[in-house]
Parts: C-alpha cells; sequence; structure tokens
C-alpha cells in the first residue's frame, strides 16, 4: 500500500473516533481513562534566547545583567551588535536553563527599564 491508502485509512479511523462510531478508541472505557493533570508551566526548566533593543550608552549591559543574576538566570552567551546610526544596540542573550517563573519575572522586570527600547524577542531552548 502506497501513501494514498494509508493516509485514507488513518483519515477513516479519524472521523470514525470523532463521530463516535468506535466506542473505546484508546482500548479503554471512559469511565478508566485518567484526567490529564494541569501541567505547571512555571517549575518547566529551559534556556532561553533573549533579543532585546536597547540605548547605546554606558551602564545599560551591565543593568540587564544584574536584573538577570537578581532573578537567578545564568547567561551562557552574550553578544553585543551596535547600531550606530541611531545609537542604539541589539543584545543577544543565551541563557543556562533555568526555572520559567524566573524567566518571567526578570522579563516584566525589564518593561520598567526606559533603556530597553522594545519588548523583547523570547525563544525557548529546548
Amino acid at each position: 500500500a502506497g501513501p494514498g491508502p494509508t493516509s485514507s485509512a488513518l483519515m477513516s479511523d479519524l472521523l470514525s473516533i470523532l463521530r463516535g462510531n468506535i466506542k473505546y478508541p484508546f482500548g479503554i472505557s471512559d469511565n478508566k481513562r485518567k484526567s490529564p493533570s494541569i501541567y505547571n508551566t512555571d517549575n518547566y526548566s529551559n534556556a532561553l534566547y533573549i533579543r532585546l533593543e536597547v540605548k547605546d550608552k554606558p551602564g545599560v549591559l551591565s543593568e540587564i545583567t544584574k536584573k538577570f543574576a537578581k532573578h537567578k538566570i545564568s547567561v551562557q552567551r552574550l553578544i553585543q551588535i551596535p547600531n550606530n546610526k541611531n545609537k542604539t544596540a541589539s543584545i543577544v542573550i543565551i541563557t543556562h536553563k533555568s526555572l520559567e517563573k524566573d524567566y518571567q519575572k526578570c522579563i516584566k522586570s525589564f518593561k520598567s527599564n526606559l533603556n530597553i527600547i522594545k519588548n523583547p524577542v523570547l525563544l525557548r531552548l529546548f
């Protein structure tokens, strides 16, 4: 069987489940299946890529790294790329693994920093 028959069979099975034609689609009756538990993302640990657009002046980088230290976030790599035309800089930071709740507190504390021009860009690294 090629990809056509395989995908046709898969779609047929999914539609049967959605219509309720199959009594126990997962091999277990409804009353024996456990409800999924809600995952607390605050306790999730991962590394983070952060890009900040900041004013290029003395002390700005120090302010940012102090906030990371205050929230128990360790910096793995840091690159600062100046933009001399408009006296700003892009700061790219890759962190070691830290808790999501610590990242959220740290990023929230950046909102009051007038030297950070734009909202940070965040990517979780798994």
